[in-house]
């Protein structure tokens, strides 16, 4: 399983750094879907974030270098997302911090904050107003470390150890029911396990049903059915998996929608409050996908295709859902879907 999962953290596209559009609207593709329809529920204010701008209004900007399995959280209390560490495209783990605020990315230079690691799991609670990283690293000696992490929007902070040593690859929310953010592991004894994070340490949950043990599955809060819907994953025998579960905040359900994704694990996966939706954006199995779709509370639909998008991350910012990574082509690194097309920002 580990040689799968290595074998699979490649690059994704060319070194480089990418320029923020300056001063213009980004250009959108022709591809349309129907507008949601009337009578949709209002989402709660806890998923609703703060409308962001696409265009950069400095002179200048650069945007973080072309990679994949990053983790990214988007803060409504500030209109700021943080983008943290990923693979490179020669496969090297990173460790830097970034920052998209008014359309802009800019490094922020800091003097502490996690150690380098890709796949690590991210999610904000707004609660609290901090963003809540938890992932797996290298250690000095070689072996493997877990840790989570706080960031307030100007500094990291640690915050625990744990919950446990585990496999890469681990998803997180913030669960709207709880107001906690939940995290879904397979443990390195290759169990499946659901923890909630208590604003001081992390709590083991007992639920009656839960998925099978899979890693690099992709999770986010449905403001519909006010519930957390977790989505494919590589499966502990190595195969991806195309199955759709539900968390009420106390127990999982499968699910048994009429319609549904291929099987695949590294897909991007966010709400999108102000269109009642999730959506889903690439993933990889037997070869990286170039789809999208969105998920109503009953059953997922094909958006427009935002290119190739293997282990990419994205977030809610409001009036747009903000993609960054996970490509090939360096110009088309960061884009943004409004619930009708996509628009390249960088």
């Amino acid at each position: 399983m580990v040689a799968l999962l290595n074998a699979s953290l490649i690059g994704c596209g060319r070194a480089g750094v990418g320029t923020v559009v300056e001063n213009a609207t980004p250009t959108a593709s022709v591809a349309r879907i129907d507008s949601p329809t009337s009578g949709s529920p209002t989402p709660s204010s806890l998923a609703v974030a703060t409308p962001s701008s696409v265009t950069c209004n400095t002179t200048s900007s650069t945007a973080p270098s072309q990679r994949n399995s990053a983790a990214m959280a988007y803060m409504s209390n500030s209109g700021q997302a943080v983008l943290f560490g990923g693979n490179d495209v020669h496969g090297n783990t990173l460790g830097d911090t970034w920052t998209w605020s008014d359309g802009c990315w800019t490094q922020q230079q800091l003097l502490a904050g996690p150690a380098a690691r890709h796949d690590a799991a991210m999610a904000y609670d707004p609660v609290r107003k901090l963003v809540i990283l938890y992932g797996t690293y290298v250690t000095s000696s070689g072996g493997r470390g877990t840790d989570t992490w706080g960031w307030n929007g100007s500094a990291w902070n640690k915050i625990a150890d744990g919950p446990i040593s585990s496999t890469y690859g681990a998803a997180a929310a913030f669960d709207e029911n709880l107001d906690r953010v939940v995290l879904v592991i397979m443990s390195a004894a290759g169990e499946s396990q659901t923890w909630t994070w208590d604003a001081a340490s992390w709590q083991l949950m007992t639920p009656r049903l839960a998925p099978p043990a899979r890693f690099n599955a992709s999770m986010a809060f449905d403001p519909t059915s006010r519930r957390v819907i977790l989505f494919g994953g590589y499966g502990n025998d190595g195969q991806p998996r195309a199955d759709t579960w539900a968390w009420d905040g106390s127990n999982w359900m499968r699910l048994s929608p009429s319609n549904s994704p291929p099987a695949r694990a590294g897909a991007a996966m966010t709400t999108f409050a102000t269109k009642h939706k999730v959506v889903l954006i690439g993933g990889e199995s037997t070869s990286p996908f170039t789809d999208a779709w969105s998920w109503d509370g009953i059953s997922w639909s094909q958006l427009a295709s935002p290119g190739l998008r293997q282990r990419a991350c994205a977030v809610d910012i409001g009036s747009r859902v903000l993609v960054f990574g996970g490509n090939i082509a360096a110009d088309s690194q960061t884009v943004t879907w409004d619930g009708q097309a996509w628009a390249a920002v960088s």
